[in-house]
């Protein structure tokens, strides 16, 4: 989410899963339907400053059928492991619509205040934690599923694991092979156009000093990639090991329980490198805006707050 919605969204670059609504917003073919989860279907659709808020309704109102075919995109399901999957993310989908969505709510209810009043570096770390906690109640929920689902693949399903598995990292992989410039030239467009659709239009001074500040923040993108691949191939040996179910459960525990601690080190230090610098840019942002900027953007967040509130009652 590094090159999307640089006020809000940057908050959020850790919440579980990088593949967001704002894909299906995006008119470019390649993005299309391919990579929704319905763990950052709201909250990265929330932020998407280019996506109609009747696509975010809608997508999450059919975030059960939307999750299912991502899936069986990566296991190609089986007519009785269907059954179950669906039965599973239904269950899981009316948790998240009647006990998250409304905290989602209060938090941006509580950052809309924030905001109003000035933020602080405090209030980004508040934020952080907060999304974390949000992560971290999704990731106890969906463990035991989880677990179950990859402890019951089945031999056709394991062969072809790894080619679905390397189609999954396609377009970071793209993202990856562009050269550092052109990966920091489309980030900073992409944050001052995202800037600006929260707070409304922008002056030429704000818009040449966001890009100067968005140049200069870290691209892990290739380091992410990397840490994708080995995990893959951890898991992919996990699964076709004699101990298969120990060491399955092991990196499920890791990766989703105890998400930043499992992270290698080169990534970890890279996360905290860039959460730095979006700290910067983000209180550089409260500090250039406007009094007519600062009332668009707590408009636009009550928006959103209403949005939220009338999903979560179905």
């Amino acid at each position: 989410m590094k090159s999307q919605n640089a006020t809000l969204a940057k908050i959020i670059a850790d919440f579980p899963g990088r593949a967001s609504i704002a894909r299906v917003c995006d008119t470019r073919p390649r993005y299309k339907l391919r990579k929704l989860s319905v763990t950052v279907l709201l909250l990265c659709g929330l932020l998407a400053g280019n996506c109609s808020r009747v696509v975010v309704r809608t997508a999450y109102r059919q975030a059960d059928t939307l999750l299912y075919y991502r899936l069986d995109r990566v296991f190609a399901f089986d007519d009785q492991q269907e059954q179950w999957v669906r039965r599973q993310i239904q269950a899981h989908y009316r948790w998240h619509r009647t006990t998250q969505l409304p905290a989602y709510s209060a938090f941006l209810r509580d950052l809309r205040g924030r905001v109003q009043r000035g933020l602080q570096e405090a209030d980004l770390d508040w934020a952080q934690q907060q999304m974390t906690g949000f992560r971290n109640a999704l990731m106890i929920r969906i463990y035991p599923d989880a677990r179950l689902l990859l402890l019951g693949l089945g031999d056709r399903q394991l062969q072809d694991l790894p080619d679905r598995l390397a189609d999954y990292n396609e377009e970071l992989a793209q993202k990856a092979a562009l050269s550092p410039e052109e990966r920091t030239e489309r980030s900073a467009k992409e944050t001052v156009e995202s800037v600006e659709e929260w707070l409304g239009s922008l002056q030429q001074d704000q818009k040449g000093e966001l890009g100067q500040i968005a140049r200069a923040m870290p691209d892990e993108t290739p380091l992410r990639l990397q840490m994708n691949r080995e995990r893959q191939a951890q898991l992919l040996a996990a699964l076709q090991s004699p101990e298969r179910g120990a060491r399955t459960d092991a990196l499920l525990r890791a990766w989703l329980l105890h998400a930043e601690a499992s992270r290698p080190n080169y990534y970890r230090l890279a996360v905290l490198r860039w959460r730095r610098s979006f700290k910067d840019l983000a209180l550089k942002i409260d500090q250039m805006m406007t009094a007519e900027q600062r009332q668009y953007f707590s408009a636009r967040l009550g928006e959103w707050i209403e949005d939220l509130e009338q999903l979560s009652r179905g």
